[in-house]
Parts: C-alpha cells; sequence; structure tokens
C-alpha cells in the first residue's frame, strides 16, 4: 500500500486498489491474489477531509460518517490483518465470484454467437423464398455456398 503525497490518478478518487489479472487466461493470479493500493491525500483538500485522514491513519477505525474511500480502505486494512487461512477462504470466495461472472459472460457471448447463427439462418431462407441465387445468398449471410445450398435442398 503507498500513500502517496502527490497526485497519480486523472479522477477524483483518492483511494485506488488494483489486482493482478492474466487477461490471457482471465484469472486472478495466484490463490492470494497480489493487491496494489494507493492514497492520493493531494486530492482532499478540505480541512475536514484532511481530519478524517489523519483520524483514520492513527487509529485505523471509521465510522458511517467518513467517506466511502475510507471505509473500503478499512475494508482492506482488515483484510490484510486476517490469517493466511482466513485470506485464503475470503480469496477462493472472491475467486468463486470473478469465475462465476466469468461464465456468465461466456454464456452470453455463447448466446449471442447462437442468435446471429439463427439470424443467418433466417434471411437465408426468406432470401432463397424470394429466388434469390445461392451464391449471392451465400455472401449476403455469410454462411457457406454449402450451407445455403443445404438449406435450399430442404
Amino acid at each position: 500500500m503507498s500513500i502517496l503525497g502527490e497526485r497519480l490518478f486523472d479522477c477524483e478518487h483518492a483511494y485506488h486498489m488494483f489486482r493482478l489479472h492474466d487477461r490471457a487466461h482471465d484469472e486472478l493470479l495466484g490463490w492470494e491474489p497480489v493487491r496494489i493500493g494507493f492514497f492520493e491525500l493531494t486530492k482532499q483538500s478540505d480541512t475536514q477531509a484532511r481530519g478524517d485522514w489523519r483520524e483514520f491513519l492513527l487509529t485505523g477505525k471509521t465510522g458511517p460518517d467518513m467517506p466511502r474511500y475510507l471505509q473500503e480502505a478499512a475494508r482492506v486494512i482488515d483484510y490484510v490483518n486476517l490469517s493466511r487461512e482466513e485470506r485464503k477462504v475470503v480469496d477462493l470466495l472472491e475467486k468463486a465470484r470473478v469465475d462465476q461472472e466469468s461464465l456468465l459472460r461466456g454464456a452470453r457471448a455463447e448466446g449471442l454467437a447462437e442468435g446471429v447463427r439463427e439470424n443467418q439462418l433466417a434471411n437465408a431462407r426468406a432470401a432463397l423464398g424470394l429466388g434469390v441465387g445461392v451464391a449471392t445468398v451465400s455472401a449476403i449471410t455469410r454462411l457457406s455456398v454449402e450451407e445455403v445450398q443445404a438449406i435450399a435442398d430442404e
């Protein structure tokens, strides 16, 4: 975790947390993902915000009236203070959540591909029904000539 006395990110959020992710395999790296956190103190210009940060950094505690990013920072610190076994359970639950989201994305993509295919077939049938030639229907629908011919032979 890094507490920065300078502005690093071009947004209004003072707190940023990152995890390493293997994009090629769409998964978090390792059982205990590496997390990198940044607190940008320079984004808190008013006296109350600086006081909130000071209180948090001195005590590690937040209340319901504290900014959301400080409450999240407290959750991160709570996580870091868990035992190795407790963190492993939390990480497994997080990995299961990410895996489920990935499966849902895959199912949506599969459903979309299936819908595109059904649309291609319906368009091919309609064009053939209007007397359009097999080669033209193939070019328009992007189905192979063999597929369009099989539909024409039905």
